[in-house]
């Protein structure tokens, strides 16, 4: 009877370490996917933060390419003609388009 006690508590225990390392295989396992997620989303972030300061460079090269407006507070288009400006003119052509000559008859 000792025998079988004692053989029952061996296997019994041999059996919870082999389900305590199926455990920790499978939280190692979703540990590493959870790390895989979060380095794609870390890559992802860099990818916007990369657009984001390109897009700030080109604002910024706009701002200075229209600063020479500053200058011409208070005055009239006509009396400076602005529309005659290399910078704004080809600006306004392409967003107008065709609709462009128009606009300055008027």
């Amino acid at each position: 009877m000792t025998t079988f006690l004692l053989t029952t508590f061996i296997l019994t225990s041999c059996n919870q370490t082999s389900k305590s390392e199926d455990k920790d295989k499978a939280l190692i396992e979703k540990e590493n996917e959870l790390l895989k997620k979060e380095n794609e989303l870390l890559k992802k972030e860099q990818e916007l933060n990369q657009k984001s300061a390109k897009t700030t460079t080109i604002n910024t090269t706009i701002a200075d390419n229209l600063d020479f407006m500053k200058k011409l507070k208070g005055k009239y288009p006509y009396d400076v003609k602005l529309l005659d400006n290399s910078i704004l003119k080809k600006r306004l052509k392409q967003m107008l388009g065709s609709r462009f000559d128009f606009m300055k008859s008027i």
